[in-house]
């Protein structure tokens, strides 16, 4: 019975990664263009949702649905925004998007906040519980530095996933006065350009998913990955706000007080809001050109 629960277990992850897969792979317009295929990715969504947040299951089963989750939501939010989905409205956006927050334990988040530490108190028994198992120190630091990579490969993959779905409608009223959730994980991205880039876990193990280093390019970011050795965060921040602009032109004005205000302060104090006022400024150049 455990062995075809097992085998039922590594089935379901290969199909997660078939999906995954195939949704970084597809052509613009495609979800546009086939309804039955846009409809199977929406179900994926769904399910995998659920899977993730009501599932019973050990820590480590659902790793590798969060990260096909992410990717898939990464690869795929534009194309379902412009096929004018009504299963991916604004209220399913926001849903996703605090769900992909939750597992970013540094950039707009705060594990301490009431709905955001679920998560990271997971990763914390998860690794208490396997360092309980072992008495060697030398198994104790290879699992850690998996876990770790592990850990920052979903943490990128969300990190992408939350920017491409930042193109459509604002699920955040608070935008429109340059607060609130979105504005502020976009700030913290232009405030700490530390390069950060997941390693991969684990590629002998066929349960685990290939974690790629991905970096999104593009007006809209739904144009192939590159894998590249370091992605900063200053780019991520950039291709987000642009998302967020392209389809929310009513948020420019309030963008451009941003810049004046960041840049009359940059001119009295001479301060540390350099790096935020110019990337502001890029985004307002690169816009009117």
């Amino acid at each position: 019975m455990q062995s075809q629960k097992a085998r039922r277990e590594e089935l379901r992850v290969h199909i997660a990664n078939i999906y995954r897969t195939v949704a970084e792979n597809v052509w613009p317009g495609m979800l546009a263009r086939k309804p039955v295929f846009r409809l199977h990715y929406l179900k994926f969504i769904e399910e995998t949702n659920r899977l993730i947040t009501t599932s019973v299951e050990s820590f480590s089963d659902m790793q590798p649905f969060r990260y096909a989750l992410a990717c898939v939501i990464r690869s795929l939010a534009p194309e379902f925004v412009d096929s004018k989905s009504e299963k991916f409205d604004v209220r399913t956006r926001k849903r996703l998007f605090e769900l992909l927050l939750s597992w970013c334990d540094d950039t707009g988040s705060t594990w301490g906040q009431d709905g955001f530490s679920d998560y990271r108190r997971e990763v914390d028994r998860y690794k208490s519980s396997q360092h309980a198992r072992s008495k060697d120190s030398v198994d104790k630091i290879l699992f850690d530095k998996e876990l770790n990579e592990q850990v920052e490969a979903i943490q990128w993959a969300s990190m992408n996933a939350i920017a491409s779905l930042l193109y459509g409608p604002c699920f955040d009223e608070n935008a429109r006065k340059m607060s609130g959730r979105v504005i502020s994980w976009i700030n913290a991205l232009f405030l700490e350009p530390t390069p950060r880039a997941p390693f991969g876990f684990s590629p002998a193990d066929p349960r685990t998913p290939s974690y790629t280093k991905y970096q999104g390019e593009g007006g809209r970011g739904t144009g192939r990955d590159r894998v590249r050795g370091g992605h900063h965060r200053v780019s991520l921040a950039k291709l987000a706000l642009k998302n967020l602009l392209l389809t929310n032109l009513d948020l420019f004005p309030a963008c451009i007080d941003q810049v004046i205000f960041s840049w009359l302060l940059l001119k009295k104090w001479k301060c540390c809001i350099y790096l935020k006022s110019t990337e502001w400024v890029y985004i307002y150049t690169t816009f009117q050109a």
